[in-house]
């Protein structure tokens, strides 16, 4: 029987609950063991042992779920739950509070699932979106990327997947923007694209940091480069995937189905970037 390991990521208190609760329900009618790995990169994490399947260890947010989705991952790898057989799912604690998560983004979701435990061991499957063109980042090219929020693979196309938190020389403490775009070699339609999407949604981000942590102006400008940090290395990461020969595939691609998500309440607070 396959196995299905799994990185959950958490950082917000007021999602973590739920995430948890909806993993598990999207999980468990797939066939296979479910061995959960929770990095809680929260301020206030806890190392906990809440059954021999399922533990929460601490992140330090250093790159937000990213340097999360590597703890978890190395984490798992030491337990001697990943298999080639099996799958390996990586979410954060967004993925059911900032995008659409009803029964049918479930359904798709779990379809995708089973067709990756079947057998393609050159696909990753996530929420894809075309890139206008193409873009460069770190000297590899790509012109498609999937939002980190929710995705997966086979346990034979882990050899294939990328560092999550690439090697970057000379990268200050507290990058600035600029300092970010340069250091990761992004080309000029990628900095043309992330600064165009952030202009459209900073006021979304400011206020979630005033919300959840009370911050000062510093604080949410340091928040806000974090944030571009963060699709710099989403973009990396699926640059990534597409240099090792992993195809980037969505399970939101069929028709009806599609359609009808749309018909879902939506809970998108904002697209991915």
């Amino acid at each position: 029987m396959s196995n299905i390991a799994c990185v959950l990521v958490t950082y917000y208190p007021a999602y973590r609950d739920r995430a948890i609760k909806e993993l598990n329900r999207l999980l468990e009618p797939l066939p296979g063991k479910v061995h959960l790995v929770i990095v809680d990169n929260g301020a206030n994490a806890r190392a906990t042992s809440h059954t021999p399947t399922t533990s929460t260890i601490v992140g330090d947010n250093s790159k937000r779920e990213f340097s999360g989705y590597q703890l978890g991952l190395d984490t798992l790898r030491k337990q001697g739950a990943l298999h080639d057989a099996g799958l390996v799912v990586f979410a954060n604690d967004t993925f059911c509070h900032h995008n659409k998560f009803g029964p049918v983004t479930r359904h798709l979701w779990r379809r995708a699932f089973r067709q990756s435990l079947d057998a393609r061991a050159d696909t990753l499957i996530g929420d894809r979106w075309p890139f206008h063109g193409s873009y460069e980042i770190l000297g590899m090219k790509s012109n498609a990327w999937i939002s980190t929020y929710l995705f997966a693979l086979s346990g034979a196309a882990l050899s294939r997947l990328p560092a999550f938190c690439p090697s970057i020389a000379n990268l200050p403490v507290d990058p600035t923007v600029a300092e970010l775009f340069d250091a990761y070699q992004a080309s000029p339609s990628l900095r043309q694209h992330i600064e165009s999407w952030m202009a459209r949604h900073e006021s979304i981000f400011v206020r979630r940091v005033a919300l959840h942590e009370n911050a000062s102006e510093g604080q949410v400008d340091t928040f806000l480069a974090g944030k571009v940090h963060a699709i710099l290395l989403e973009k990396a990461f699926a640059a990534g995937c597409t240099s090792s020969g992993l195809r980037l595939e969505t399970p939101f691609s069929s028709q009806p189905w599609s359609w009808f998500r749309r018909l879902e309440r939506n809970q998108h607070q904002h697209p991915g970037a």
